[in-house]
């Protein structure tokens, strides 16, 4: 089993302390050992040169940890110290910032709040309200500052502390295995590349650089089915291309990495709250007033209608908190559906690539390219080969999925996507399999582009449909 190291996706950090003398030691010993870090005072004395004591809003990002210090001289409250510096985080935080930790570095570790709550709960409780707009961190955890201020292997005992105090993090775990997985396979993806660029130096000489690109040129060629031509425009595209040809690479040496290897769980006593919720999905109102009522007379108790009446009213009120919750659960699925079946196009964007799906203005008239990517690499393509779909587009997946389930009822010659969420609204796809058509008119612009896994299941079903005896020629 490996060993999840819970820090050492940390590449840098923020100390936040009005206090230079307390934390320099911490600002060296993070700095040695490969750690970038800023000081910042947000109350830097009159005379203080080249002291950052703030940041421009919605900027903030690219760190790992915050080392925050609660008590910057905003008041003697414990609540308005709190409220001053979460935020001044949610102020300079970037909205895009990536995952990062805090550690409340404080003489206030221990102390309570004027209700007697704990500090570090009522820390954590200001970070995840609604107050608190940017992105959430990972993990908020403390350390006691004076207990550090003279230590000699400051370094070492803190990040020990820290790895102990995050054991039972499971955010912190799964992140820090992801971490770790993604900078490793990124190294082998640029290696595998760079080791082919030096073999064709070798032989045909031209620079590693230029070889390496070259390799990556033409093996986006064969992997998306683009045309060999030159032209400005069309390297643009190129270039946004290669990378998810890069990304492709990527993902084959990250799948392979986390499928082979065994990281310790983090999912042993773990809440699921999603299969809580699915479980209700079919529970209606009235469905459960019938149980109940069909619970009562198994038991020899009869229910007077008044009696039932009453128990609607309060399982009404215990559903309606249920649907909310339902809702929740739709959202995320149909969030998690697109992502994993559709990229958004602009402008050109995928224009003439297979699986490319093409919108008549702002009808639900769809195209999708189902030209062989060979084919267009090779310049054999007479034009895109594509087939004629629709979409629906509702306010609510309940209505998108009857939209899904009436459908299956066009047999094997419809193919359906699961209802997905785009632009605040639910959508279903379908194609049918039998309406093929050459080229496209100029209305149908580039809209979404299915990926490879969902188009190769598109495929593999028209090729099926129309290898049948008696199924009609292209």
């Amino acid at each position: 089993m490996e060993k999840i190291e819970r820090l050492d996706w940390v590449k840098s950090a923020i100390i936040i302390d009005d206090e230079w003398e307390q934390v320099k030691d911490l600002n060296y010993q993070l700095s040695a050992n490969g750690i970038a870090t800023i000081y910042v005072n947000p109350n830097p004395a009159e005379d203080a040169e080249n002291v950052i004591d703030s940041f421009p809003e919605n900027t903030l990002s690219n760190f790992g940890l915050v080392f925050l210090d609660i008590d910057l001289g905003h008041g003697h409250s414990f609540k308005n110290q709190v409220s001053f510096v979460v935020g001044a985080l949610n102020e300079w935080l970037s909205p895009e910032c990536g995952p990062y930790g805090v550690v409340v570095w404080s003489r206030e570790e221990g102390v309570p709040t004027d209700e007697g709550q704990d500090a570090l709960f009522y820390i954590n409780k200001a970070f995840d309200g609604k107050g608190f707009e940017k992105p959430k961190p990972l993990f908020v955890t403390s350390l006691d500052k004076p207990s550090f201020l003279t230590k000699s292997d400051l370094f070492r005992t803190l990040t020990a502390e820290l790895k102990n105090k995050l054991s039972d993090s499971k955010l912190a775990s799964f992140f820090s295995a992801w971490q770790a997985g993604v900078l490793d396979s990124t190294a082998e993806s640029y290696n595998y590349i760079r080791d082919c660029a030096e073999v064709l130096t070798d032989k045909v000489g031209n620079s590693v650089e230029d070889n390496f690109l070259d390799v990556v040129k033409h093996a986006t060629y064969k992997h998306f089915g683009f045309p060999s031509k030159p032209g400005d425009e069309f390297e643009k595209v190129l270039s946004k291309f290669s990378f998810c040809y890069i990304s492709h690479i990527l993902f084959d040496k990250m799948n392979s990495r986390f499928s082979t290897g065994a990281p310790e769980s983090i999912y042993d006593d773990s809440i699921d709250s999603v299969q809580k919720v699915f479980n209700t999905r079919k529970l209606s109102v009235l469905g459960m007033k019938k149980l109940m009522e069909k619970t009562f007379k198994a038991n020899g108790h009869g229910l007077q209608k008044r009696s039932l009446k009453d128990i609607g009213k309060k399982i009404e009120k215990i559903s309606a908190k249920t649907h909310e919750n339902i809702e929740a659960y739709d959202d995320i699925v149909a969030r998690l559906n697109f992502i994993e079946i559709f990229e958004v196009l602009e402008g050109k964007d995928g224009e003439g690539l297979s699986g490319t799906i093409y919108r008549k203005g702002g009808t639900n008239k769809l195209l999708i390219n189902i030209t062989p990517p060979c084919d267009v690499a090779n310049c054999k393509a007479e034009g895109e080969i594509c087939l004629a779909g629709s979409m629906y587009m509702g306010d609510t997946i309940n209505r998108a999925r009857k939209k899904h389930s009436d459908n299956k009822h066009g047999g094997q010659k419809l193919f359906l996507v699961p209802p997905a969420k785009f632009a605040d609204k639910f959508i279903v796809l379908k194609f049918n399999l039998t309406k093929i058509q050459r080229d496209k008119d100029i209305t149908y612009k580039s809209f979404l582009r299915m990926k490879d896994s969902t188009f190769n299941d598109l495929m593999q079903r028209f090729g099926y449909h129309n290898s049948r005896l008696g199924a009609r020629n292209l």
